[in-house]
């Protein structure tokens, strides 16, 4: 069985083998397959470290711009849902202002117990929808 060598035992051009593999991997994603480079010279491997040079960097340009295409959507995505997140909690502000407002309303015409349930729940879900939107407020800061 062969022992590995390490990087000072290696020729120039096992080096670059090696290089051009990790370059390569760095480019594509992939390890090259079905590429003999036995044969290459000094030469061809430089020509290629080149040209995968710019193929990592040009690469490396798109992702990052994928990047902040993808922070930005998810901002705008963020937003929207506050403001729906507003909307809903508004709307249970005021169906918590109605029913206490029925309460107060049918003093005459329920029983107390009727009147104090309306109150309660009413009370309730605009504390609801108070608080939430706070959260809400907290996050827009």
């Amino acid at each position: 069985m062969e022992a590995f060598k390490t990087w000072e035992e290696m020729t120039t051009l096992e080096q670059y083998a090696c290089t051009y593999w990790s370059m390569y991997k760095d480019a594509y994603g992939v390890r090259p397959r079905g590429i003999d480079t036995s044969s290459w010279t000094e030469a061809d491997f430089e020509r290629e470290f080149l040209e995968l040079s710019v193929t990592i960097a040009e690469e490396d340009r798109v992702r990052k711009e994928a990047e902040e295409r993808a922070a930005h959507d998810f901002e705008r995505r963020m937003l929207s849902l506050q403001k729906v997140l507003i909307a809903v909690t508004s709307i249970f502000a005021i169906l918590g202002f109605v029913l206490v407002s029925c309460a107060v309303a049918a003093v005459d015409a329920a029983s107390l117990s009727a009147v104090l349930w309306y109150a309660f729940f009413g009370l309730l879900i605009m504390w609801w929808g108070v608080e939430a939107m706070k959260s809400v407020d907290k996050t827009n800061k």
